[in-house]
């Protein structure tokens, strides 16, 4: 164990070689920072945390030994893996500096016209509004059940003009701030009473867009993330102690009746989101026992889930009701699979973080590149196959549009 560590800091350090004058938002970087914190934070809190302060969501909770040295052995060599793909093309394709003297960071310090953003956010403010609306209806407000389960292509549709609002109100509040923290309110309102947890993200999008274009970044920084940890804390919180009662007004008066929530949800946020997946893993190689090929072809299909298989397997593909397959389970039982996945994606972040060094210009467009990445890292963690992998199945078709908007830039400069 303790060697395997050892490659895997030796490569990511030549990474860190290769993009140290680059100064970029590297997917790698956050891949294999992500998941070294996950092995920390489970260690300390398995070995020197006394077990009856132990969580024990879904009774996963150990501290049996060989069970961690397993699972801790599954994640090593998911990043050996992982860092061996990015190892390879760095190799066949190393950074180059051309176009590089500009990073992610450093180009949303360029002048923006925001005022030219107000349309275009106002028409998606009230187009994503009004596709949840057609949604749910009255059920908006007050309801019994938590989620959906039909009308899956209009959900990824809002969800998608909810995340692009996020991106404009962050580039709009520099010039109309009052309008932009307004609109913003309503967003993560209206999300978190519809039960997503997406809402984290979209506010965790605008103070990143922010981010990139304040001057003073280590302060804002400083000021904005405890924030994020504290709105994250309370939406986990309130999902969590809901009586049976969903929707708008029980949020409402939840907020009212438990403000107590964020701060008693603080620690369970943070187990949530770097140990809990590493219990839920373990699990999930334990009972994925008979893992059927076929499954995977499913997961990995883009298709929507009706069209895909998707719904005739997905309660297979669980622990408990509310506690899904983790993506780095369901792999490690497809053999060979696993392996071939996590190298595969060490290539292709690579890749995307070239793409985000040689795009100077498309602003907008790098930046949801490196999101989407970001957004797989975090949920290979804690849920399955499928949830997960579309985010990389997004990421590329925004990499086929930059390569064609490419190409049509070349013939029309070619035909002047």
């Amino acid at each position: 164990m303790f060697y395997a560590l050892c490659i895997i800091l030796l490569f990511q350090l030549f990474f860190y070689y290769q993009i140290r004058n680059k100064n970029i938002l590297s997917s790698v970087n956050i891949f294999v920072l992500f998941y070294l914190i996950v092995l920390v934070s489970s260690t300390v809190y398995i070995f020197f945390i006394p077990k009856k302060l132990f969580f024990n969501w879904f009774r996963l909770d150990f501290n049996n030994t060989k069970k961690y040295l397993f699972t801790a052995e599954v994640f090593v060599k998911m990043l050996i893996m992982f860092l061996a793909g990015v190892f390879t093309i760095i190799l066949i394709r190393p950074f180059k500096n051309e176009n590089s003297s500009q990073s992610l960071q450093n180009k949303f310090s360029l002048q923006f016209k925001e005022n030219q953003v107000l349309l275009p956010t106002l028409i998606v403010f009230f187009i994503s509004i009004l596709l949840v609306f057609l949604d749910w209806g009255t059920d908006l407000f007050h309801r019994t059940y938590y989620i959906k389960f039909d009308s899956f292509l209009l959900r990824i549709i809002y969800s998608l003009l909810f995340l692009f609002l996020s991106l404009l109100l962050g580039l709009l509040y520099s010039k109309k701030s009052f309008l932009s923290i307004s609109l913003l309110i309503i967003t993560l309102i209206v999300n978190l009473a519809i039960g997503t947890r997406y809402a984290t993200v979209y506010l965790l999008v605008f103070f990143v867009i922010r981010y990139l274009i304040e001057q003073k970044k280590t302060k804002y920084l400083l000021y904005r993330l405890p924030f994020v940890l504290f709105f994250y804390s309370f939406n986990l919180g309130f999902r969590q102690t809901s009586t049976g009662k969903y929707g708008l007004i029980p949020f409402t008066q939840n907020i009212i009746q438990k403000p107590y929530l964020i701060f008693d949800s603080l620690f369970v946020n943070i187990y949530y989101t770097f140990i809990f997946g590493f219990y839920a893993t373990y699990k999930t190689i334990s009972k994925y026992a008979d893992a059927h090929f076929s499954y995977f072809i499913i997961s990995v299909n883009p298709l929507p889930g009706k069209w895909s298989g998707w719904y005739d397997i997905s309660d297979k593909l669980r622990l408990y009701k509310h506690a899904p397959f983790t993506t780095i389970g369901e792999l490690y039982q497809y053999s060979f699979m696993f392996y071939i996945y996590f190298y595969i994606l060490g290539i292709y972040f690579v890749i995307v973080d070239q793409q985000i060094l040689k795009n100077n210009n498309r602003k907008i467009l790098t930046f949801c590149l490196f999101g989407l990445s970001a957004l797989f890292t975090i949920f290979s963690f804690e849920y399955n196959l499928r949830a997960s992998n579309r985010f990389l199945v997004y990421s590329l078709i925004l990499l086929v549009i930059m390569f064609f908007m490419k190409k049509m830039k070349k013939i029309r400069l070619h035909e002047k």
